[in-house]
């Protein structure tokens, strides 16, 4: 990277002040392999950060996801259950053709 390059990546990454902590002088003044050496850092753990909750919104979705599943099972056996009784009281299915259903 060029120096330019450095110095825009330290700003678009918020990384004045760490630079400031480590080095102990403005980031314009501290030398390349350093403010690469920063910028690695952040990066990898922004990158890690961002891999962490994306993992942690997966899990809360798919247990959200089957929660929701089991609900829609259940309703759909009471809604099951509430046509094969129709269909039992109005002589359309016979008590044997139930029988065989819920076998």
């Amino acid at each position: 990277m060029t120096r330019k390059e450095l110095y825009n990546e330290i700003v678009s990454l918020g990384l004045q002040e760490e630079v400031k902590k480590q080095w102990g002088d403005n980031y314009t003044r501290c030398p390349n392999d350093f403010l690469e050496k920063v910028i690695n850092s952040a990066t990898k753990a922004l990158r890690t950060s961002k891999e962490c909750k994306c993992k942690r919104k997966m899990a809360v979705n798919t247990v959200d996801y089957l929660d929701a599943m089991n609900c829609t099972i259940a309703a759909t056996q009471a809604s099951f259950d509430i046509l094969v009784g129709i269909l039992r009281n109005k002589n359309i299915l016979l008590k044997s053709e139930v029988d065989k259903i819920y076998s």
